[in-house]
């Protein structure tokens, strides 16, 4: 005799399984389950470092195997103004699934330049994401000019905020664990129904 698994069953050990994944640092992506321990965090995957030279900053980035940076994501912010006149090379044109378009992408290395400002803090917004399915969020790093001196302040929630210890992979997962749980409640609910209509 073939004993009949209640669909509700099944999905209740699914929503249970994927829990448990969320617990152990599980997180979502397109290509599938992705492990927090397999992405390096954002800081590490995009290193930069920078200098004055005369009248400019020049910021060089190293990325890392396996991480590319999108060229349309880089912003300076000066005070209250925003701009996006860096000084970028020309990156390699590529169909990305995260924008569904065709964009200008940086592997291994790239810089910037721009004009040197007053000294003081400055703000550069970067994105990059991994081969392995995993695009992290917009960050920021600060920046102090102090005369002929650049020094990295590290990464901030934003222009002007003080800066933050999260990474983007734990933000990754804030946001994509709850759109998996109103999804399986949902698929919850019209499994539940059909099972009460033929009990």
């Amino acid at each position: 005799m073939l004993l009949r698994v209640p669909p509700c069953l099944i999905l209740l050990a699914t929503l249970w399984h994927s829990a448990a994944l969320a617990q152990s640092g599980g997180l979502l992506a397109p290509s599938g389950l992705l492990t927090a321990d397999a992405l390096l965090r954002v800081d590490q995957a995009f290193m930069a470092q920078g200098l004055v030279d005369e009248a400019e900053v020049w910021i060089g980035w190293q990325i890392r195997p396996g991480y590319y940076m999108y060229r349309k994501q880089f912003r300076l912010v000066v005070g209250s103004t925003e701009s996006t006149e860096l000084g970028l090379p020309q990156g390699a044109t590529t169909y990305d699934p995260f924008f569904d378009e065709q964009v200008e992408i940086y592997r291994d290395q790239t810089e910037l330049h721009f004009s040197l400002p007053t000294e003081g803090t400055f703000y550069l917004r970067f994105q990059g994401c991994a081969d392995a399915g995993y695009c992290y969020p917009p960050s920021w790093l600060a920046w102090q000019v102090e005369g002929s001196e650049l020094h990295n302040m590290g990464l901030v929630a934003g222009p002007n905020l003080q800066p933050t210890a999260a990474d983007a992979s734990a933000l990754g997962q804030a946001v994509q664990l709850p759109l998996l749980l109103v999804v399986a409640i949902f698929l919850g609910l019209i499994l539940l129904g059909w099972t009460l209509k033929r009990l």
